[in-house]
């Protein structure tokens, strides 16, 4: 008669901690989930997965669509609010007046145009089919849209006050 033996639970985690041990690593720590952390958010029809560099060419409209071939339409926070100029230096890496050129010069260069704005870009992207847009963590709404990736904040160069 063969019976099979099973460990027990308590012996496969201490086995599990003690490879941790002599690997030199240590388990990862959850962040404490920040207020103005940036929410980059997507219709909740979209199934596509991406990363930040191609939200910012997706913003930036260097392309068009999602990786699987949809049209894509990112929406903007308005110019000058501070959800925009977190956005800008976070994921965009550039400036106000370094977007207002871009968009000057690419304009003339390719007809390409600046991504619309809207207060409530949350609500847009709700609506919106194929819509990508992004929030700070104390605007969001469960159930509202597709949370793709967070970005986290860093307290020290917010422009202070509540989102």
């Amino acid at each position: 008669m063969h019976t099979s033996h099973k460990p027990p639970i308590a012996s496969l985690l201490a086995a599990a901690v003690l490879g941790l041990a002599m690997s030199g690593s240590t388990p990862v720590q959850a962040q404490k989930e920040d207020p103005y952390d940036l929410m980059i958010v997507c219709n909740k029809a979209v199934k596509d997965n991406i990363d930040v560099a191609t939200v910012r060419d997706l913003f930036l409209r260097k392309r068009l669509t999602w990786p699987s071939g949809a049209n894509v339409v990112p929406i903007n926070a308005s110019m000058g609010s501070k959800l925009r100029r977190e956005f800008q230096r976070r994921v965009l890496l550039i400036t106000d007046a370094e977007e207002t050129k871009y968009w000057e010069k690419n304009k003339i260069m390719s007809a390409l145009t600046a991504p619309p704005e809207f207060e409530g870009t949350l609500r847009a992207v709700f609506k919106l089919s194929g819509s990508l847009t992004y929030v700070f963590r104390a605007q969001f709404k469960e159930g509202v849209s597709r949370v793709m990736f967070v970005v986290p904040s860093d307290e020290k160069s917010y422009e202070g006050g509540k989102p």
